[in-house]
């Protein structure tokens, strides 16, 4: 979202690792939500409504929506980990301003397939630590391990639920 005093209306890239979803439908969908979400911000005079009048009553033709070309997965298991690793990404390589800037650093080369499903496990180590280092009285945790209903396939796995 650009700042007030631009004159621009939000930017949307799509950023897909399968390459299976219609950049169509996801921009309709976002669209439809921040037309609505501008509905109720009208209401309400307390909102700081982050645009000008005028980006919003023509909302439709003031958001600039992108494609954005990235890696790809190389599995179908990987969708959530490679959405967390391009808000990473974003967060850490995008300018401070993207008003007019196509972000073409960005693309099938940014970063290697492999790095990204690496995050599961690095998030699977930062959990398990912060397992291990809770207090005894914050672990209302129960471990599978210790579970006897176990299937022969689940056997040695490392399986802790929340609860």
């Amino acid at each position: 979202m650009p700042a007030k005093e631009i004159k621009s209306g939000p930017r949307v890239f799509h950023l897909d690792s399968l390459g299976l979803h219609s950049s169509d439908k996801v921009f309709g969908v976002i669209e439809s939500y921040l037309i609505e979400e501008w509905r109720h911000l009208q209401k309400d005079s307390s909102y700081d409504i982050p645009f000008s009048d005028t980006i919003w009553r023509h909302l439709s033709r003031n958001i600039h929506k992108e494609k954005i070309e990235v890696p790809q997965q190389q599995n179908d298991f990987d969708c959530g980990v490679f959405m967390l690793y391009y808000i990473d990404k974003f967060i850490q390589e995008a300018p401070d301003d993207l008003t007019g800037v196509r972000p073409c650093k960005f693309g099938r080369k940014w970063f290697s397939p492999v790095e990204a499903s690496g995050l599961r496990k690095r998030i699977r180590v930062l959990l398990i630590d912060i397992f291990q280092n809770a207090p005894p009285s914050d672990r209302n945790l129960v471990s599978h391990a210790d579970d006897d209903s176990e299937d022969e396939e689940d056997k040695g796995k490392d399986t802790i639920v929340i609860v």
